[in-house]
């Protein structure tokens, strides 16, 4: 690893910058979701995330910038890791014939479609309601990239011969269902984030976090390393983290990485759990955005002043009290965790392995002497124990 590179972190700066000084071949997944070419500013529903996606002479300058960055990032990949370009129908031509170039025609894997509905619709031609995804693989001896099959199968349509039992060959042989569903195609529905959603942190082109799990759960296994050099709204640190994977992001916006590290306390928050004490360590980031971010960290905790967060670790106790005892950082910075998840803030917990779940509210939160709390109902507590020892997922359903 180079001496700045720190996993499970997001930087300010241009990738271009950024990609020479991280490790060679080191990450399973590289996602990026580059300005679009759409001629127009971006704006947000918050202060400060605006992008300029103007381009002077227009193609001319827009494509050489981006295949400068492609080329940046090729040597990051894995011997057999994976690429993938989100793009629209302005560039994603271009795009192509640009990465046949830097990765060669056969290591081409799939164009992805991402369907969706939403907005607008046009009364002179065809909507468009679509954007390409370009996935690529690191072509070598090494094999073939990761593709995990089961992970992204879907339920079976009704009317699917499969779902009625099985359907049999012209050869009389007998095909059963699988119990996971059928293996999705490369036209993918999937909603945009609705302007009302909690997942919603404000930025203008936020691309739905179940759109980003898929892909990570699709080409990448845990604890492989997944990267987002335009992280913007920061969905795929967050979706990468969900999956146990570890995480590197940045973004040459400050407003865009403030999003993305704030995205880790609105989009979701992992933890995992032990029911014969109800012991639940809750980690999270509380986004107390430092000055000076990119400079060397005193620290050598993962979340640190280089990530220009800080982390906050919580256990909940058999009385349905979540208590901070993390004394490595300043307690005055805990205060923070208030705007993050007050009381009567409704959060749903969801077991990822068995699909079970339960929602909570947080009942009462306070700062005693050493302790940093967040209280539960009794039923809470029991309730979330209930759900069996394995890895979990809170999404906030309701904030107070």
């Amino acid at each position: 690893m180079t001496k700045n590179f720190k996993l499970n972190s997001i930087l300010v700066g241009d990738m271009l910058e950024i990609a020479p000084t991280l490790p060679k071949e080191s990450f399973q997944l590289i996602y990026i979701d580059p300005p679009f070419l759409t001629g127009k500013e971006q704006i947000g529903t918050k202060e400060g995330l605006v992008y300029d996606d103007r381009w002077d002479g227009n193609l001319k300058s827009y494509l050489p910038w981006l295949k400068e960055r492609l080329e940046a990032l090729y040597p990051l990949l894995c011997k057999n890791g994976s690429f993938v370009l989100h793009l629209d129908w302005r560039a994603s031509h271009y795009a192509k014939v640009m990465l046949d170039e830097i990765y060669g025609i056969n290591c081409f894997m799939n164009e992805i479609i991402w369907h969706y509905t939403g907005g607008g619709r046009s009364k002179r031609r065809f909507s468009c309601k679509h954007d390409t995804l370009l996935w690529y693989a690191k072509c070598g001896k090494c094999g073939k990239p990761v593709y995990n099959l089961d992970a992204v199968r879907v339920p079976y349509k009704e009317t699917s011969g499969y779902a009625k039992g099985g359907i049999v060959s012209a050869a009389g042989k007998k095909y059963m269902p699988n119990p996971l569903g059928t293996p999705i195609d490369d036209v993918w529905d999937i909603p945009i984030v609705n302007p009302m959603s909690n997942e919603r942190v404000g930025y203008p082109t936020q691309k739905p976090i179940a759109l980003l799990t898929r892909l990570i759960s699709a080409l990448t296994n845990k604890g492989d390393l997944v990267g987002d050099f335009c992280c913007g709204s920061g969905t795929t640190l967050v979706a990468a983290k969900q999956l146990n994977r570890r995480y590197f992001g940045c973004d040459i916006s400050e407003a865009a990485v403030k999003t993305a590290l704030n995205s880790f306390n609105i989009m979701s928050i992992e933890l995992s759990m032990k029911p014969k004490n109800f012991f639940l360590i809750l980690c999270f980031i509380i986004s107390f955005f430092l000055t000076g971010c990119g400079s060397e960290s005193s620290s050598n905790n993962e979340y640190s002043c280089y990530e220009k967060g800080y982390a906050a670790f919580y256990t909940l106790e058999e009385n349905g009290t979540l208590t901070s005892n993390d004394t490595r950082y300043d307690r005055s910075k805990l205060t923070a965790a208030h705007k993050n998840l007050p009381y009567n803030t409704k959060i749903k917990v969801t077991n990822l392995n068995n699909g079970r779940s339960v929602n909570v509210t947080i009942t009462d939160h306070n700062m005693p002497e050493g302790n940093y709390i967040i209280k539960l109902s009794e039923k809470a507590a029991s309730e979330l124990a209930a759900l069996s020892d394995n890895e979990f997922s809170i999404d906030i359903i309701k904030w107070g």
